[in-house]
C-alpha cells in the first residue's frame, strides 16, 4: 500500500506559525482530491474559524486541494518511522480542521 505525507497549517496573527502533517493511504488521498477539487463535492467549501479575539482565519477548499496536490509518497522505512513514533497525525492541519466541520 502506497502513503503519503500531507502537510498543512497556518500564520496566526505573525505571531507563531501552527504546522502540521496527515498520513493518507492513496485512496484517501484521491478520494480528497476529488472532493475538495474545484468542481467537487465540497470544492466551493470556505470555513472561517476566529481564534482568540483578534484573527480570524479561512479555511478553504482551494487551499486543502492544494495541500493535497503537494503530497509526497512515503517510502515505507518513512513511513514505519513516522507511524511508529508520531502515529499518522502531528499538529495542526487544514485537512482535520474542515473534516471535523463537516461532520465526516
Amino acid at each position: 500500500m502506497k502513503y503519503y505525507l500531507v502537510h498543512g497549517g497556518f500564520n496566526w496573527a505573525d505571531e507563531m506559525d501552527l504546522n502540521g502533517w496527515d498520513i493518507l493511504s492513496e485512496e484517501e488521498l484521491n478520494q480528497l482530491k476529488i472532493d475538495f477539487a474545484p468542481n467537487g463535492k465540497y470544492g466551493k467549501l470556505s470555513v472561517e474559524k476566529y481564534i482568540g479575539s483578534n484573527e480570524e482565519q479561512e479555511f478553504s477548499a482551494a487551499r486543502l486541494f492544494a495541500d493535497l496536490s503537494a503530497a509526497r509518497l512515503l517510502t515505507d522505512e518513512e513511513y514505519n518511522t513516522l507511524k511508529k513514533f508520531f502515529g499518522t497525525h502531528y499538529g495542526f492541519t487544514n485537512y482535520k480542521y474542515i473534516m471535523k466541520h463537516l461532520g465526516i
